[in-house]
């Protein structure tokens, strides 16, 4: 009977995270490669009852940038409770105890991306903003004058210190652990990196994309990182995508990865996606661990 017993949420040595990582194959339907990849990098709890395991998750140390400065948070990855226990009442212990170890190393805030909103809101987490995928078509992106002397380079070199640099301008975006590009390789192997610069400069633009299949479009290029420093560097980005034009009918900028310019909004084609909620964890404290200068709106 659910609740008859005690449940005890305990760090996960090796055998438990491997009855964990069966449970989420249950609970999901497929195996979510994000459970193994990322353990090493984050605090792995499981919620234990009758001497089985029937929830889990990971919390990963992960800073936002607000005011041009980190401020400590926690990422939340990887959580599920088994088909059998729901209902109870499980997750808001499970939810604590999986932030306890990242507030206690001074986390003020923290971050979660779910497909249903409606328990977290009950439990003092916000949206926001929607997380939706956008498709555009690639001949609309053709149109868009893209000679205004860039260069184009392929390859990584510089991306994730340039990609730090462009996020500290923005309040909300995530300081990017170092695990964080192989992560993002190893799920997206297909996925190339672009640097747009003006001859002599620094890069203004970093651009991820990976070619992927629709069922409905066929084949369609997909962005995983736009990062523009100036409005230049943005319609640059945006001319290159549209080169693509001859063969790939769509493009797909992921989830709040859509760059801000309205010329795209009337034919962008929005998705359903994950919400983004967020959670303070230290409502007394947090603004004193906050930079002070000001920054623009998070995009």
């Amino acid at each position: 009977m659910p609740g008859s017993t005690t449940m005890a949420v305990l760090e996960a040595d090796d055998a438990l995270w491997q009855e964990y990582q069966d449970l989420t194959v249950r609970s999901y339907g497929h195996r979510v490669e994000d459970v193994a990849r990322l353990r090493e990098h984050g605090d792995a709890r499981v919620a234990v009852r009758d001497g089985r395991v029937i929830g889990g998750g990971l919390a990963l140390a992960v800073p936002h940038f607000f005011g041009g400065r980190p401020v400590p948070g926690a990422c939340l990855a990887g959580g599920c409770i088994a088909p059998e226990a729901r209902g109870s009442r499980l997750w808001s212990t499970l939810l604590e105890e999986r932030l306890r170890p990242l507030k206690e190393q001074g986390a003020v805030l923290a971050t979660a991306w779910t497909a249903s909103t409606g328990y977290g809101h009950r439990m003092g987490w916000a949206a926001p903003s929607q997380g939706y995928s956008w498709t555009v078509p690639t001949d609309e992106l053709r149109g868009i004058t893209d000679h205004a002397g860039f260069d184009i380079v392929h390859g990584a070199d510089d991306r994730d210190r340039g990609q730090q640099k462009f996020a500290a301008d923005w309040n909300g975006p995530w300081q990017r652990p170092s695990w964080w590009p192989a992560w993002q390789q190893a799920e997206h192997p297909g996925m190339t990196n672009y640097r747009f610069a003006l001859p002599g400069r620094a890069p203004d633009g970093l651009l991820a994309i990976a070619l992927d299949r629709d069922r409905a479009d066929g084949r369609r290029l997909v962005v995983h990182g736009f990062w523009a420093a100036t409005g230049g560097a943005a319609t640059a980005m945006l001319g290159f995508l549209g080169r693509h034009h001859s063969r790939i009918p769509t493009v797909m900028f992921q989830r709040t990865a859509l760059p801000p310019v309205p010329l795209l909004q009337p034919s962008a084609a929005r998705r359903g996606g994950l919400r983004h909620l967020l959670a303070p964890l230290d409502a007394a404290h947090p603004r004193p661990r906050r930079g002070s200068a000001p920054a623009r709106l998070a995009r």
